[in-house]
């Protein structure tokens, strides 16, 4: 704002500026938008391109590529953020087919950079094309005569032509019941055979005339399959992985004659996820077993009805070489002493072998994140629970999310709250406290054990002002209320264990006053100023699950949907007034619930609003609650749902999160997405005006605008000079001012953008003096330093030097 320039309007320009941009900007909308993404978790895919010596893996929702020349050393050379999870990798005709969950079917291609040497330094991904559509769920794909043949889980098998890589389109799709989770399609009959685990009261193998992709018909077949979690087509040979116990592997010969037979099973003894086959010079009859916690199985398969466990399949023994994660795909290329193993929160792992000894061992690992199952955050801090322990991140900027540490827990997760520098995460053994005072030091310790007992876990977790509250138990055996005092985090204290009835479910939040918990009769409550006390009904639901409370409102999930109540007066011993109700159309029970948004009118007004995102089935359904005040002080509610967001829910987990108007979402293995609804245009702020002199660096600073959700883009250009900032598209540019005769004024210009595409621009001026080398001083709120780039003459250095030696002489007086 020119502030220096125009003295007298201090107060005037920033009104009118604002009245600008209400006449010129559109109108507030409700679109929901995605401001940012910590898109990173388990691996589930790989692939490798042999002759470039390049792993290519999902890790979370990014594609990433690992040259692997030196197996001993992977080395990262390129990443490209997807919408959904990398689920399943084809690599072939030097492009790489994508299954990529809620993202559909995505087609990229790669470019390398190499050295002198011919090692690779650099992938650059492009994608190409895509198709989503009713591919909302893309597990696994089989690619055959240009056509992609996709499990899509719930939705069954579709089939994409791809001959036209930059334009795939989809030919038709095939629901069934059961998941779909792996295809895998006999090119001579054009049959699809797909698994699709447990399905009630049929075989959870499925074969599928394709032949016509837009009217495909399922075939009848007699096949021993119960619980199918993969198979794999190898010329003639159908191999099966059934999970079911006393199973496992088994092989179905002469599948393209009118009398198949299937041969016999064979038990790995491990989880049985998914199976690699090779029958080739190199790998003769050897199927590879990605076992989940057993790590990965090798059996011989050249007698059908004789599979064994291949001798000397591992250096060291064993029938399995055991991973540290879940592994869940092999990777082996025939001609290559190189396997690689998709195995969850345990990354990638990159096995081969050693000279002539027969049998892989693994070399070395590229980690990856856990699948996130809770977040909480407190200020700019994110705290998120994964296979591994918890991840701490800088939330400080929905641009970057820098990882500030992590910390393991033995036990899994059950429940996270944060409060200050710290978190609280429950888990089978008790309560433990994650501590981040110190991000470079972030330490764990177990803090809590109810009764001593692991049989009683602790389950879900609320703290507020220094108290937490915690449910122990299962519903089966009875749920424990504990609250506790954490003034001192690392040693709570007890304040009460209020008796609850056996209706109560796990839902649990809290404000100053009140901790409140979700029953299956209704919403409970406790004055925590009042202990000991008892939880008490303040009103009746329809099996209600989870609550979340924002400036004296309930917002709980029960069989019926939402339901809004005022507990305002909850403290005072009132009971619950019902404000509104939103009714689920879908008929799907929500569950976890989140709220965001101002709890305070701002002045002169009387409506406000807040935003609720409850998740369903696979979807997060995001309502706004429009609340007025009239002139008695009464509020009333309108409640509007917006469009909802299919994506890979988990609706047992704490995957929602709000901070402000944001909200943090746990999309499964797609990582953590952030939305907000924008509902208003961005404010420019572009600071005071600076005054300073040539040779030093001028800071400029937009952190002072804002936006209802995220500004997403800055813009800063002088507008009087070709002064160009540096670092001129961030929130703080800076520049070396520029040698002046007479003081000049430069006048800079923001401009902000948030996600919607609108926009806001401000002004402030620099105004720089010429530096006489007699010890005048800069001023301005922005700030200064010296520039080294703008270089020290030969009279700096000598005034510098002469200023020390009369200080020294002043001392030793």
């Amino acid at each position: 704002m020119r502030l220096a320039t125009i003295c007298s309007s201090r107060l005037l320009i920033p009104i009118l500026i604002v009245a600008a941009l209400a006449q010129t900007l559109p109108a507030g909308g409700q679109e929901l938008v995605e401001v940012g993404s910590m898109p990173y978790g388990p691996c589930y895919a790989t692939a490798l391109n042999s002759a470039r010596d390049v792993a290519f893996l999902g890790n979370g929702s990014v594609l990433q590529a690992v040259d692997v020349f030196s197996p001993l050393e992977p080395v990262l050379v390129g990443e490209l953020q997807l919408p959904g999870a990398v689920h399943d990798l084809f690599y072939g005709g030097e492009r790489l087919y994508v299954a990529n969950g809620h993202g559909g079917l995505r087609v990229i291609t790669m470019e390398y950079e190499t050295d002198d040497a011919g090692m690779v330094t650099k992938v650059e991904f492009t994608e190409i094309g895509s198709v989503v559509g009713s591919l909302t769920d893309a597990r696994n794909l089989d690619i055959v005569n240009n056509r992609a043949y996709i499990a899509n889980g719930r939705h069954g098998l579709a089939v994409v032509d791809v001959e036209d890589p930059t334009q795939p389109e989809l030919l038709g799709s095939y629901p069934m019941s059961g998941e779909a989770l792996e295809v895998a399609v006999h090119p001579a009959t054009e049959r699809a055979y797909v698994a699709a685990g447990v399905v009630s009261e049929r075989s959870g193998l499925f074969i599928i005339d394709v032949q016509d992709p837009a009217s495909m018909q399922e075939i009848t077949h007699t096949y021993d399959a119960t619980d199918v979690s993969s198979v794999a087509v190898v010329g003639n040979l159908l191999y099966v992985l059934d999970r079911t116990n006393e199973k496992g592997l088994c092989v179905v010969t002469g599948i393209n004659t009118d009398t198949p037979v299937q041969h016999l099973y064979f038990d790995t003894g491990g989880d049985k996820v998914s199976i690699t086959v090779h029958n080739s010079s190199t790998l003769n009859q050897i199927v590879f077993v990605a076992d989940g916690a057993s790590g990965v199985s090798i059996v011989d398969v050249t007698d059908p009805d004789g599979f064994q466990m291949k001798s000397g399949g591992f250096i060291g023994g064993g029938d399995h070489l055991d991973t540290p994660g879940f592994a869940t795909k092999v990777y082996a290329t025939p001609g290559t002493d190189t396997t690689l193993v998709a195995d969850d929160n345990g990354g990638l792992r990159i096995l081969g072998k050693i000279g002539n000894m027969e049998g892989l061992w693994e070399m070395s690992f590229f980690d990856t994140p856990g699948l996130a199952r809770g977040i909480a955050i407190s200020g700019d801090v994110a705290y998120i629970a994964d296979g591994d322990g918890v991840r701490v991140y800088d939330i400080s900027s929905p641009l970057a999310f820098p990882e500030l540490g992590m910390v393991a827990l033995a036990k899994d997760f059950q429940g996270i709250a944060a409060s200050g520098n710290v978190a609280y995460v429950t888990a089978p053994d008790g309560l433990h406290l994650v501590d981040a005072t110190k991000p470079s030091a972030i330490t764990t310790t177990p803090i809590f054990e109810e009764l001593g007992n692991e049989d009683i876990p602790a389950r879900k977790v609320a703290v507020v002002n220094n108290v937490l509250s915690m449910t122990n138990g299962d519903p089966d055996n009875g749920i424990i209320l504990c609250i506790l005092d954490v003034t001192t985090p690392s040693q709570p204290r007890d304040l009460d264990y209020p008796s609850m009835p056996p209706s109560l479910g796990l839902g649990i939040a809290m404000d100053k006053d009140m901790t409140y918990v979700a029953g299956s009769d209704g919403l409970y409550a406790i004055d925590r100023n009042k202990l000991p006390g008892t939880l008490r009904s303040i009103e009746s639901l329809n099996s209600s699950v989870r609550v979340a409370v924002l400036g004296g409102y309930a917002y709980v999930t029960d069989a019926d949907g939402l339901c809004i109540l005022d507990v305002a007066n909850a403290v005072d011993g009132a009971a619950a007034r019902l404000t509104g109700r939103w009714p689920n159309p879908l008929s799907l029970t929500p569950t976890t619930v989140a709220v965001a948004g101002p709890t305070v009118y701002a002045v002169g007004e009387n409506t406000l609003h807040q935003t609720v995102y409850a998740v369903g089935d696979n979807t997060l359904h995001v309502i706004d609650v429009t609340r007025v005040k009239n002139a008695e002080g009464v509020e009333s509610d309108t409640i509007t749902e917006l469009d909802p967001l299919t994506l890979p829910l988990d609706k047992e987990g704490d995957i929602l999160a709000t901070s402000g108007n944001r909200v943090y979402v746990i999309a499964g293995a797609a990582g953590v997405r952030i939305y907000g609804v924008d509902r208003d245009a961005p404010v420019a702020n572009a600071g005071a005006d600076i005054s300073l002199f040539s040779g030093f660096t001028a800071y400029l600073n937009a952190e002072a605008s804002t936006d209802d959700v995220a500004v997403m883009k800055y813009n800063w250009r002088c507008l009087n000079s070709n002064i160009v900032p540096s670092d001129g598209d961030k929130s703080e540019a800076r520049f070396i001012t520029p040698k002046v005769s007479q003081p000049t004024q430069y006048e800079f210009e923001l401009t902000v953008e948030d996600k919607a595409g609108r926009t806001s621009t401000d002004t402030m001026v620099v105004t720089v003096k010429p530096y006489t080398g007699r010890g005048e001083s800069s001023s301005g709120s922005s700030g200064c330093t010296l520039s080294p780039e703008a270089g020290f003459r030969a009279e700096w250095l000598f005034l510098a030097g002469l200023m020390a030696v009369l200080r020294l002489r002043r001392r030793k007086r």
